[in-house]
Protein backbone atom coordinates (compact mmCIF):
# COMPACT_ATOMS: atom_id res chain seq x y z
CA UNK A 1 0.00 0.00 0.00
CA UNK A 2 1.86 2.79 -1.13
CA UNK A 3 1.94 6.07 0.77
CA UNK A 4 2.94 9.30 0.82
CA UNK A 5 3.70 10.67 4.56
CA UNK A 6 6.00 13.91 5.38
CA UNK A 7 7.40 14.86 8.56
CA UNK A 8 6.89 18.51 7.29
CA UNK A 9 3.48 18.73 7.62
CA UNK A 10 1.56 19.64 10.88
CA UNK A 11 -1.02 17.27 10.55
CA UNK A 12 0.12 14.04 12.49
CA UNK A 13 1.29 11.17 10.53
CA UNK A 14 -1.68 8.96 11.93
CA UNK A 15 -3.94 11.49 10.64
CA UNK A 16 -1.81 11.18 7.36
CA UNK A 17 -2.10 8.28 6.83
CA UNK A 18 -5.21 7.53 7.53
CA UNK A 19 -6.72 10.41 5.15
CA UNK A 20 -4.58 9.11 2.56
CA UNK A 21 -6.44 5.36 3.30
CA UNK A 22 -9.75 7.02 2.67
CA UNK A 23 -8.51 8.57 -0.10
CA UNK A 24 -7.73 5.24 -1.68
CA UNK A 25 -10.97 3.89 -0.38
CA UNK A 26 -12.85 6.87 -2.52
CA UNK A 27 -10.96 6.18 -5.67
CA UNK A 28 -11.73 2.76 -5.88
CA UNK A 29 -7.62 1.48 -4.95
CA UNK A 30 -9.45 0.00 -2.33
CA UNK A 31 -12.53 -2.20 -2.63
CA UNK A 32 -15.10 -3.25 -0.34
CA UNK A 33 -14.01 -6.61 1.59
CA UNK A 34 -10.47 -5.91 0.61
CA UNK A 35 -7.94 -6.46 3.43
CA UNK A 36 -5.64 -3.50 4.29
CA UNK A 37 -1.88 -4.31 4.57
CA UNK A 38 -0.61 -5.38 8.31
CA UNK A 39 0.09 -2.60 10.43
CA UNK A 40 3.34 -4.14 11.27
CA UNK A 41 4.09 -3.99 7.39
CA UNK A 42 3.18 -0.57 6.69
CA UNK A 43 5.30 0.49 9.85
CA UNK A 44 8.03 -1.34 8.75
CA UNK A 45 7.53 -0.16 5.11
CA UNK A 46 6.94 3.70 6.28
CA UNK A 47 9.68 4.04 8.67
CA UNK A 48 6.69 4.96 11.48
CA UNK A 49 5.75 2.57 14.53
CA UNK A 50 3.43 0.46 14.62
CA UNK A 51 1.34 1.99 17.40
CA UNK A 52 0.92 5.21 14.79
CA UNK A 53 -0.48 2.73 11.79
CA UNK A 54 -2.96 0.76 13.79
CA UNK A 55 -4.07 4.33 15.61
CA UNK A 56 -5.09 5.26 12.01
CA UNK A 57 -6.54 2.08 11.28
CA UNK A 58 -9.03 2.68 14.61
CA UNK A 59 -10.24 6.38 13.34
CA UNK A 60 -11.15 4.31 10.17
CA UNK A 61 -12.93 2.05 11.67
CA UNK A 62 -14.49 4.56 13.98
CA UNK A 63 -15.66 5.95 11.03
CA UNK A 64 -16.98 2.94 9.75
CA UNK A 65 -14.63 2.80 6.82
CA UNK A 66 -12.92 0.12 7.93
CA UNK A 67 -13.93 -3.32 10.10
CA UNK A 68 -11.89 -5.20 12.53
CA UNK A 69 -12.58 -8.73 12.34
CA UNK A 70 -11.56 -10.42 16.05
CA UNK A 71 -7.86 -9.59 15.50
CA UNK A 72 -7.61 -11.38 11.58
CA UNK A 73 -7.24 -8.34 10.34
CA UNK A 74 -8.61 -4.97 8.86
CA UNK A 75 -11.29 -4.84 5.80
CA UNK A 76 -12.84 -2.27 3.43
CA UNK A 77 -16.19 -2.26 5.06
CA UNK A 78 -18.88 -2.61 2.28
CA UNK A 79 -20.89 0.82 1.33
CA UNK A 80 -22.07 2.44 -1.31
CA UNK A 81 -20.96 5.44 -2.90
CA UNK A 82 -22.78 7.62 -1.45
CA UNK A 83 -22.04 6.34 2.30
CA UNK A 84 -18.60 6.71 1.69
CA UNK A 85 -18.88 10.29 0.22
CA UNK A 86 -21.13 11.13 3.69
CA UNK A 87 -18.71 9.20 5.79
CA UNK A 88 -16.18 11.22 3.90
CA UNK A 89 -18.03 14.85 4.47
CA UNK A 90 -18.42 14.19 8.35
CA UNK A 91 -14.69 13.72 8.29
CA UNK A 92 -13.87 17.11 6.19
CA UNK A 93 -16.91 19.03 8.30
CA UNK A 94 -15.30 17.45 11.82
CA UNK A 95 -11.97 18.89 10.69
CA UNK A 96 -10.04 22.09 12.10
CA UNK A 97 -11.93 25.04 12.00
CA UNK A 98 -11.06 27.71 9.27
CA UNK A 99 -10.12 29.86 12.45
CA UNK A 100 -7.58 26.64 13.32
CA UNK A 101 -6.15 26.52 10.55
CA UNK A 102 -5.26 29.82 9.75
CA UNK A 103 -3.78 30.20 12.96
CA UNK A 104 -1.63 26.73 12.44
CA UNK A 105 -0.48 28.30 8.83
CA UNK A 106 0.40 31.43 10.41
CA UNK A 107 2.35 29.36 13.12
CA UNK A 108 3.98 26.89 10.00
CA UNK A 109 5.01 30.43 8.02
CA UNK A 110 7.40 31.70 10.90
CA UNK A 111 11.26 31.26 10.17
CA UNK A 112 10.41 29.84 7.13
CA UNK A 113 12.52 31.79 4.32
CA UNK A 114 12.53 29.10 1.38
CA UNK A 115 10.03 29.47 -1.12
CA UNK A 116 9.58 26.19 -2.27
CA UNK A 117 8.75 24.66 1.20
CA UNK A 118 6.41 28.10 1.70
CA UNK A 119 4.23 26.51 -0.91
CA UNK A 120 4.87 22.96 -0.27
CA UNK A 121 3.36 24.07 3.43
CA UNK A 122 0.68 25.98 1.53
CA UNK A 123 -0.26 23.17 -0.88
CA UNK A 124 -0.32 20.88 2.10
CA UNK A 125 -2.43 22.83 4.30
CA UNK A 126 -5.60 22.76 1.14
CA UNK A 127 -5.02 19.30 0.53
CA UNK A 128 -5.22 18.42 4.33
CA UNK A 129 -8.40 20.61 5.11
CA UNK A 130 -10.52 20.92 1.77
CA UNK A 131 -9.22 17.31 0.32
CA UNK A 132 -7.57 19.37 -2.93
CA UNK A 133 -6.68 17.15 -5.03
CA UNK A 134 -3.69 19.17 -6.63
CA UNK A 135 -2.03 22.59 -6.04
CA UNK A 136 -0.34 24.55 -8.87
CA UNK A 137 1.74 27.84 -8.74
CA UNK A 138 2.71 30.47 -11.35
CA UNK A 139 4.71 32.93 -10.10
CA UNK A 140 6.22 36.18 -11.60
CA UNK A 141 9.99 36.68 -12.45
CA UNK A 142 11.04 40.16 -11.58
CA UNK A 143 14.28 40.13 -13.40
CA UNK A 144 12.02 39.44 -17.08
CA UNK A 145 8.36 40.66 -15.80
CA UNK A 146 7.21 36.91 -17.01
CA UNK A 147 5.84 34.39 -15.45
CA UNK A 148 5.94 30.87 -15.32
CA UNK A 149 3.94 27.57 -14.60
CA UNK A 150 5.95 25.55 -11.92
CA UNK A 151 6.27 21.98 -12.43
CA UNK A 152 3.97 19.62 -10.48
CA UNK A 153 4.37 15.74 -10.07
CA UNK A 154 1.97 14.64 -13.19
CA UNK A 155 3.84 17.99 -15.22
CA UNK A 156 7.44 18.17 -14.55
CA UNK A 157 8.08 20.88 -17.09
CA UNK A 158 7.87 24.48 -15.98
CA UNK A 159 5.93 26.66 -18.71
CA UNK A 160 7.01 30.37 -19.26
CA UNK A 161 4.12 32.27 -19.23
CA UNK A 162 4.01 35.81 -21.31
CA UNK A 163 3.51 38.48 -19.07
CA UNK A 164 0.22 39.94 -21.12
CA UNK A 165 -1.61 36.38 -20.89
CA UNK A 166 -5.23 37.77 -20.53
CA UNK A 167 -5.95 35.08 -17.44
CA UNK A 168 -3.22 36.85 -16.09
CA UNK A 169 -4.92 40.29 -16.89
CA UNK A 170 -8.06 39.54 -16.04
CA UNK A 171 -7.07 38.60 -12.18
CA UNK A 172 -4.27 41.30 -12.00
CA UNK A 173 -8.14 43.57 -12.58
CA UNK A 174 -10.79 41.71 -10.59
CA UNK A 175 -8.81 40.94 -7.85
CA UNK A 176 -10.67 37.68 -6.85
CA UNK A 177 -10.96 34.03 -7.98
CA UNK A 178 -12.01 33.06 -11.36
CA UNK A 179 -13.22 29.67 -12.29
CA UNK A 180 -11.79 27.48 -15.13
CA UNK A 181 -14.28 26.48 -17.39
CA UNK A 182 -14.37 25.20 -21.27
CA UNK A 183 -17.72 27.96 -21.39
CA UNK A 184 -15.35 31.29 -21.11
CA UNK A 185 -14.78 33.00 -24.77
CA UNK A 186 -12.21 34.30 -24.25
CA UNK A 187 -10.04 31.42 -23.17
CA UNK A 188 -8.90 30.75 -26.49
CA UNK A 189 -6.98 33.89 -26.19
CA UNK A 190 -5.21 32.53 -22.74
CA UNK A 191 -2.03 30.10 -23.41
CA UNK A 192 -2.07 29.87 -19.40
CA UNK A 193 -6.13 29.09 -19.10
CA UNK A 194 -5.72 26.67 -21.86
CA UNK A 195 -3.15 24.88 -19.82
CA UNK A 196 -5.13 25.21 -16.61
CA UNK A 197 -7.88 23.55 -18.62
CA UNK A 198 -5.45 20.79 -19.66
CA UNK A 199 -4.78 20.44 -16.25
CA UNK A 200 -8.03 19.97 -14.79
CA UNK A 201 -8.16 23.11 -12.81
CA UNK A 202 -11.07 24.38 -11.26
CA UNK A 203 -10.37 28.21 -10.00
CA UNK A 204 -7.86 29.95 -10.06
CA UNK A 205 -7.14 32.08 -7.37
CA UNK A 206 -4.68 35.48 -7.82
CA UNK A 207 -1.73 36.61 -5.44
CA UNK A 208 -1.85 40.22 -4.79
CA UNK A 209 0.99 42.59 -3.73
CA UNK A 210 0.20 46.39 -3.24
CA UNK A 211 -1.92 45.68 -6.23
CA UNK A 212 0.86 43.71 -8.13
CA UNK A 213 0.37 40.55 -9.03
CA UNK A 214 2.76 38.11 -7.91
CA UNK A 215 1.28 35.34 -9.76
CA UNK A 216 -1.91 33.10 -9.09
CA UNK A 217 -2.68 29.29 -7.42
CA UNK A 218 -4.28 27.13 -9.77
CA UNK A 219 -6.56 24.36 -7.55
CA UNK A 220 -8.17 21.37 -9.31
CA UNK A 221 -11.44 19.80 -7.99
CA UNK A 222 -11.96 18.01 -4.04
CA UNK A 223 -11.00 14.54 -3.74
CA UNK A 224 -15.03 14.34 -3.25
CA UNK A 225 -15.69 15.74 -6.29
CA UNK A 226 -17.35 18.94 -4.47
CA UNK A 227 -16.98 22.79 -5.38
CA UNK A 228 -15.59 25.09 -3.50
CA UNK A 229 -17.67 26.93 -1.43
CA UNK A 230 -18.00 30.90 -0.56
CA UNK A 231 -16.57 30.46 2.78
CA UNK A 232 -13.94 27.65 0.92
CA UNK A 233 -13.05 30.57 -1.30
CA UNK A 234 -12.40 33.05 1.75
CA UNK A 235 -10.56 31.27 3.69
CA UNK A 236 -8.30 30.50 0.59
CA UNK A 237 -7.96 34.22 -0.11
CA UNK A 238 -6.91 35.09 3.44
CA UNK A 239 -4.27 32.26 3.27
CA UNK A 240 -3.21 33.43 -0.38
CA UNK A 241 -2.87 36.83 1.36
CA UNK A 242 -0.59 35.57 4.30
CA UNK A 243 1.06 33.41 2.03
CA UNK A 244 2.01 36.43 -0.54
CA UNK A 245 3.56 38.02 3.55
CA UNK A 246 5.48 35.20 3.75
CA UNK A 247 6.61 34.68 0.21
CA UNK A 248 8.16 38.23 -0.07
CA UNK A 249 9.87 38.25 3.14
CA UNK A 250 11.26 35.10 1.94
CA UNK A 251 12.27 36.12 -0.97
CA UNK A 252 13.93 39.28 0.77
CA UNK A 253 15.52 37.42 3.41
CA UNK A 254 17.04 35.16 1.11
CA UNK A 255 18.44 38.04 -1.06
CA UNK A 256 19.66 39.40 2.20
CA UNK A 257 21.17 36.40 3.38
CA UNK A 258 23.25 35.87 -0.44
CA UNK A 259 24.30 39.66 0.28
CA UNK A 260 25.40 38.94 4.18
CA UNK A 261 23.75 42.36 4.80
CA UNK A 262 21.11 42.36 7.65
CA UNK A 263 21.07 46.03 7.32
CA UNK A 264 19.81 45.16 3.67
CA UNK A 265 16.87 43.07 5.01
CA UNK A 266 15.88 45.44 7.17
CA UNK A 267 15.91 48.43 4.47
CA UNK A 268 14.08 45.40 2.29
CA UNK A 269 11.46 44.97 5.26
CA UNK A 270 10.92 48.78 5.18
CA UNK A 271 10.21 49.06 1.35
CA UNK A 272 7.59 46.04 1.70
CA UNK A 273 5.94 47.63 4.75
CA UNK A 274 5.90 51.06 2.43
CA UNK A 275 4.62 49.44 -0.25
CA UNK A 276 1.57 48.18 1.72
CA UNK A 277 0.04 52.10 2.82
CA UNK A 278 -2.14 53.02 -0.04
CA UNK A 279 -0.19 55.28 -2.68
CA UNK A 280 -3.31 57.23 -3.63
CA UNK A 281 -5.78 59.20 -1.37
CA UNK A 282 -9.06 60.72 -2.14
CA UNK A 283 -9.31 64.58 -3.34
CA UNK A 284 -12.45 65.10 -5.10
CA UNK A 285 -15.40 66.93 -4.44
CA UNK A 286 -16.70 65.14 -1.13
CA UNK A 287 -13.30 65.16 1.16
CA UNK A 288 -9.69 65.42 1.34
CA UNK A 289 -7.57 62.89 3.33
CA UNK A 290 -3.90 63.13 4.20
CA UNK A 291 -1.74 60.65 5.79
CA UNK A 292 1.83 60.39 7.44
CA UNK A 293 3.70 57.40 8.90
CA UNK A 294 7.02 57.43 10.49
CA UNK A 295 8.65 54.19 12.53
CA UNK A 296 10.94 54.67 14.46
CA UNK A 297 12.91 52.18 13.87
CA UNK A 298 13.36 50.89 9.76
CA UNK A 299 10.29 48.73 10.52
CA UNK A 300 7.35 50.14 12.39
CA UNK A 301 3.74 48.43 13.97
CA UNK A 302 1.84 51.54 12.76
CA UNK A 303 -0.42 51.50 9.70
CA UNK A 304 -3.10 53.32 8.03
CA UNK A 305 -5.32 52.27 5.32
CA UNK A 306 -8.05 53.59 2.80
CA UNK A 307 -10.34 50.86 1.61
CA UNK A 308 -12.66 52.03 -1.42
CA UNK A 309 -16.01 49.59 -0.57
CA UNK A 310 -18.83 50.84 -2.85
CA UNK A 311 -18.44 54.17 -5.28
CA UNK A 312 -19.44 56.42 -2.69
CA UNK A 313 -18.31 54.57 0.28
CA UNK A 314 -14.95 53.69 2.22
CA UNK A 315 -13.14 52.29 4.89
CA UNK A 316 -10.53 54.13 7.09
CA UNK A 317 -8.22 52.83 9.38
CA UNK A 318 -5.41 53.63 11.70
CA UNK A 319 -3.92 50.70 13.92
CA UNK A 320 -0.77 50.45 16.32
CA UNK A 321 0.47 46.89 17.03
CA UNK A 322 2.27 46.54 21.22
CA UNK A 323 6.19 46.43 20.77
CA UNK A 324 8.57 47.43 17.96
CA UNK A 325 10.23 46.79 14.81
CA UNK A 326 9.88 43.07 13.00
CA UNK A 327 7.57 41.66 15.62
CA UNK A 328 4.96 44.24 15.67
CA UNK A 329 5.29 44.91 11.75
CA UNK A 330 4.31 41.17 11.19
CA UNK A 331 1.35 41.64 13.63
CA UNK A 332 -0.06 44.78 11.20
CA UNK A 333 0.80 42.79 8.07
CA UNK A 334 -1.64 40.16 9.47
CA UNK A 335 -3.64 42.59 10.18
CA UNK A 336 -3.98 44.68 6.98
CA UNK A 337 -4.73 41.23 4.78
CA UNK A 338 -7.53 39.94 6.62
CA UNK A 339 -9.11 43.67 6.75
CA UNK A 340 -8.70 43.62 3.20
CA UNK A 341 -10.59 40.50 2.75
CA UNK A 342 -13.33 41.51 5.35
CA UNK A 343 -13.76 44.65 3.98
CA UNK A 344 -16.95 45.00 0.99
CA UNK A 345 -17.54 41.47 1.96
CA UNK A 346 -21.27 42.38 3.40
CA UNK A 347 -20.71 41.87 6.88
CA UNK A 348 -21.42 44.31 9.68
CA UNK A 349 -18.85 46.62 11.27
CA UNK A 350 -19.25 44.95 14.69
CA UNK A 351 -18.57 41.71 12.72
CA UNK A 352 -15.38 42.43 11.02
CA UNK A 353 -14.12 43.95 14.14
CA UNK A 354 -15.14 40.29 16.01
CA UNK A 355 -13.08 38.66 13.18
CA UNK A 356 -9.91 40.27 13.62
CA UNK A 357 -9.94 40.90 17.31
CA UNK A 358 -10.21 36.70 17.10
CA UNK A 359 -7.19 36.95 14.43
CA UNK A 360 -5.19 38.02 17.01
CA UNK A 361 -5.62 36.09 20.17
CA UNK A 362 -5.76 32.91 17.95
CA UNK A 363 -3.03 33.58 15.87
CA UNK A 364 -0.50 35.18 17.68
CA UNK A 365 1.40 35.36 21.02
CA UNK A 366 -0.20 36.14 24.19
CA UNK A 367 1.83 39.09 24.80
CA UNK A 368 0.67 40.36 21.76
CA UNK A 369 -2.16 43.07 21.01
CA UNK A 370 -2.74 46.21 18.47
CA UNK A 371 -5.17 48.91 18.96
CA UNK A 372 -7.58 50.07 15.81
CA UNK A 373 -10.32 52.18 14.92
CA UNK A 374 -11.90 51.35 12.23
CA UNK A 375 -14.66 53.53 10.21
CA UNK A 376 -17.27 53.26 7.22
CA UNK A 377 -17.17 56.63 5.91
CA UNK A 378 -20.13 57.48 3.06
CA UNK A 379 -19.00 60.90 1.11
CA UNK A 380 -22.25 61.97 0.28
CA UNK A 381 -23.45 61.93 3.29
CA UNK A 382 -20.74 62.46 5.31
CA UNK A 383 -21.90 59.73 7.70
CA UNK A 384 -19.05 57.85 9.46
CA UNK A 385 -19.77 54.29 11.01
CA UNK A 386 -17.15 53.08 13.70
CA UNK A 387 -15.51 51.00 16.13
CA UNK A 388 -12.78 51.77 18.17
CA UNK A 389 -10.51 48.83 19.87
CA UNK A 390 -8.44 50.74 22.54
CA UNK A 391 -7.16 53.21 19.72
CA UNK A 392 -7.15 56.94 21.01
CA UNK A 393 -9.86 58.97 20.43
CA UNK A 394 -10.47 60.65 16.95
CA UNK A 395 -10.31 64.59 17.23
CA UNK A 396 -13.66 65.86 15.44
CA UNK A 397 -13.31 69.84 15.05
CA UNK A 398 -16.17 71.38 13.32
CA UNK A 399 -16.01 74.06 11.32
CA UNK A 400 -16.48 76.34 13.60
CA UNK A 401 -13.87 75.57 16.16
CA UNK A 402 -15.91 73.45 18.14
CA UNK A 403 -14.00 70.24 19.61
CA UNK A 404 -15.60 66.59 19.80
CA UNK A 405 -13.92 63.21 21.10
CA UNK A 406 -15.43 59.87 19.03
CA UNK A 407 -15.19 58.04 23.00
CA UNK A 408 -16.97 54.90 21.44
CA UNK A 409 -14.34 52.52 22.42
CA UNK A 410 -13.47 48.72 23.60
CA UNK A 411 -10.28 46.64 24.17
CA UNK A 412 -7.30 46.32 22.47
CA UNK A 413 -7.68 43.31 19.58
CA UNK A 414 -6.27 39.99 21.04
CA UNK A 415 -7.37 41.18 24.86
CA UNK A 416 -10.95 39.36 25.01
CA UNK A 417 -11.54 37.33 22.28
CA UNK A 418 -15.42 37.68 22.36
CA UNK A 419 -15.66 40.76 22.77
CA UNK A 420 -18.66 42.57 20.65
CA UNK A 421 -17.26 46.03 20.04
CA UNK A 422 -20.28 48.53 20.39
CA UNK A 423 -20.39 51.05 16.80
CA UNK A 424 -21.75 54.46 16.73
CA UNK A 425 -22.05 56.73 13.52
CA UNK A 426 -21.44 60.60 13.60
CA UNK A 427 -21.79 63.03 10.86
CA UNK A 428 -18.94 64.72 9.58
CA UNK A 429 -20.45 68.51 8.20
CA UNK A 430 -18.87 70.90 5.61
CA UNK A 431 -15.73 72.04 6.59
CA UNK A 432 -15.37 69.55 9.54
CA UNK A 433 -11.78 68.13 9.84
CA UNK A 434 -11.10 64.56 11.54
CA UNK A 435 -7.68 63.52 13.25
CA UNK A 436 -6.68 60.06 13.51
CA UNK A 437 -3.17 59.42 15.34
CA UNK A 438 -1.37 56.65 17.26
CA UNK A 439 0.04 57.43 20.46
CA UNK A 440 3.63 58.13 18.91
CA UNK A 441 2.25 61.62 18.48
CA UNK A 442 0.42 62.67 21.33
CA UNK A 443 3.16 61.02 23.62
CA UNK A 444 6.40 63.06 21.53
CA UNK A 445 8.35 64.09 24.72
CA UNK A 446 10.76 67.04 24.36
CA UNK A 447 14.22 67.56 26.15
CA UNK A 448 12.98 67.73 29.42
CA UNK A 449 10.55 65.22 29.53
CA UNK A 450 7.29 67.13 28.86
CA UNK A 451 4.56 65.13 26.58
CA UNK A 452 3.09 66.76 23.21
CA UNK A 453 -0.25 66.29 24.46
CA UNK A 454 -3.90 65.94 23.44
CA UNK A 455 -4.30 69.79 24.26
CA UNK A 456 -1.79 70.99 22.02
CA UNK A 457 -2.55 68.21 19.27
CA UNK A 458 -6.22 70.30 19.36
CA UNK A 459 -4.79 73.85 19.00
CA UNK A 460 -3.27 72.92 16.30
CA UNK A 461 -5.89 71.40 14.69
CA UNK A 462 -8.64 74.43 15.49
CA UNK A 463 -6.25 77.09 14.46
CA UNK A 464 -5.19 75.37 10.99
CA UNK A 465 -9.29 73.96 10.50
CA UNK A 466 -9.80 75.93 7.63
CA UNK A 467 -6.70 74.98 5.41
CA UNK A 468 -6.95 71.56 3.48
CA UNK A 469 -6.57 68.45 4.82
CA UNK A 470 -2.71 68.34 3.48
CA UNK A 471 -2.05 71.31 5.07
CA UNK A 472 -3.26 70.73 8.46
CA UNK A 473 -1.40 67.61 8.20
CA UNK A 474 1.77 68.96 7.39
CA UNK A 475 1.46 71.66 10.22
CA UNK A 476 0.79 69.03 12.76
CA UNK A 477 3.87 67.15 11.91
CA UNK A 478 6.00 71.10 11.69
CA UNK A 479 4.86 71.36 15.38
CA UNK A 480 5.82 67.94 15.86
CA UNK A 481 9.14 68.62 15.24
CA UNK A 482 9.20 71.92 16.64
CA UNK A 483 8.56 70.42 19.87
CA UNK A 484 11.01 67.57 19.72
CA UNK A 485 13.71 68.83 18.16
CA UNK A 486 15.50 65.58 16.99
CA UNK A 487 16.03 63.09 14.51
CA UNK A 488 15.27 60.31 16.56
CA UNK A 489 11.77 59.24 17.07
CA UNK A 490 11.17 57.56 20.46
CA UNK A 491 7.51 55.73 18.97
CA UNK A 492 6.35 55.08 15.81
CA UNK A 493 4.14 58.33 14.70
CA UNK A 494 1.34 57.79 12.02
CA UNK A 495 -1.22 60.74 11.40
CA UNK A 496 -4.90 61.06 9.22
CA UNK A 497 -6.89 64.22 8.43
CA UNK A 498 -10.00 63.78 6.75
CA UNK A 499 -11.47 67.12 5.58
CA UNK A 500 -14.96 66.94 4.51
CA UNK A 501 -15.69 70.21 1.46
CA UNK A 502 -19.60 69.52 1.23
Amino acid sequence: MLLNLTDLSAEPLHSQISRQVLEKILNGDLSDGAELMPARTVAREQHVSVNCVERAYEELVRDGLVISKNGQGFFVAPLTPEQKQAIARHRLLGAKSSLNVLEAFSQQLIAVFDPQKLCTIFAEKLQSHLQTKQVGFVFRDDRSGDYALLPSEKFPDKLKIDRHDELLHKLQQAKHPIVITVDNAWAKRSQLYRELLRRETLMAFPLLEANKLLGLIALCGKISGAGYSVEDQRLIMVLANQFVTALTTARFYVEAVQMRQMEEELLMAQQIQAGLLPKVLPNNEHLQLAAYSEPSRTVGGDFYDYLPIEEHRCGLVIADASGKGMPAAMLISQLQAILKNEAGNGQSLQQTMRNMNQHVKRYTSTKNFATLFYGVFDQRTGLIEFANAGHNYPILVRQNGAVELLKTTGPALGLHPDWNYATAKIKIGAGDALLLYTDGVNETMNRVEEQYGEERLQEVLIQNRAHSAEEILQALIEDLNTFHKSEALQDDRTIMVLKMKI
